[in-house]
Parts: C-alpha cells; structure tokens; sequence
C-alpha cells in the first residue's frame, strides 16, 4: 500500500518562520550596492585627471564632448560601471572562497 508514498509528511516552514539573512552579508550587500560604485567613481575621477600618470591608458576622442559641463563624463560613467563590475567579481570571488572554507555545509 505505500509502495510509491511515504509514511511521515516532511514538516515545511511556513512564510513567518522564515530564516533572515545575518547582519554581516545585509553588510556585503551595503558595500556591494553603494559604497563599490561610489568608490569606482572616485577612482575613476582620479585616474581620468591625471592621464598623464598613466601612460597606458589612452582615452578615444570619440567618447570625449567638448560641448558638456564635463567632457570626460562619458569617460567616468564608462569606467565607472567597468571598475564596478570587476570589483564586484574580485569580491565575490573572495567572498565565495572565504564561504567554502569556513560556510560548512548546508
């Protein structure tokens, strides 16, 4: 007769017992969200003010408009989302290695 069923109901948890995430990744998900771009904007700036430090990055002439209240902007809002991504990898990618090595498992 319970050859296809079982004979204990697994329990489930309902929508109010529902686990919520620690404070540290609320944390990782705050540098990850608002404090990466920001940063990478920065950074950018920085880099994009002082080309002559940095002889090999040479910026397209095509992407800079003399006619805006700030020629490089496309240059920074490029760069920007760039930098923004490869930072959210490297750390992702730390945060993964960190995770398996000290997460257990689940």
């Amino acid at each position: 007769m319970t050859k296809y069923t079982n004979y204990y109901k697994k329990e489930t948890r309902s929508l109010s017992d529902k686990v919520l995430p620690h404070p540290v990744w609320r944390g990782i998900g705050f540098i990850l969200l608002i404090i990466l771009p920001v940063m990478s904007f920065l950074i950018i700036s920085y880099v994009v003010k002082n080309l002559a430090a940095f002889p090999w990055l040479e910026v397209p002439r095509q992407i800079i408009f003399q006619n805006l209240w700030d020629p490089y902007i496309v240059v920074k809002l490029i760069g920007t989302v760039l930098l923004t991504f490869v930072l959210f990898v490297v750390i992702s990618f730390f945060t993964f290695i960190i995770n398996s090595l000290f997460g257990g498992n689940q």
